[in-house]
């Protein structure tokens, strides 16, 4: 490495090491990919049945998973670029919402 390459390395400001959060982003994050799967495996159910004739999971249910979906991802883009306090909340609503489209959707 030259001198001009160390020189400009040494100036770049250093991310935030943010050690003590680190797992609860990489649960959050794994929880929001799962959402936004199984919101894509209820769409291609409804799919499949809708070309087998047969009933799938119905309008309200595929809706009810995409909007819950997006929303987890959105959530986990806030959480991504956020630091300190600015994080609860999305991480909340997250959990809630995951767990409300869990409820409504599988196990009532």
């Amino acid at each position: 490495m030259s001198t001009d390459q160390e020189a400009v390395t040494a100036r770049l400001p250093r991310p935030p090491s943010g050690r003590k959060l680190k797992f609860p982003r990489e649960m959050s994050g794994v929880l929001a990919a799962g959402m936004v799967l199984l919101a894509v495996l209820v769409l291609g159910a409804q799919l499949y049945a809708l070309f087998r004739g047969t009933p799938g999971p119905g309008v309200f249910a595929v809706a009810g998973h995409l909007g819950a979906g997006a929303l987890c991802f959105a959530c986990q883009r806030m959480l991504d670029r956020r630091t300190g306090r600015a994080t609860i909340l999305p991480g909340v609503l997250m959990v809630v919402v995951a767990a409300a489209t869990l409820w409504f959707f599988w196990w009532s």
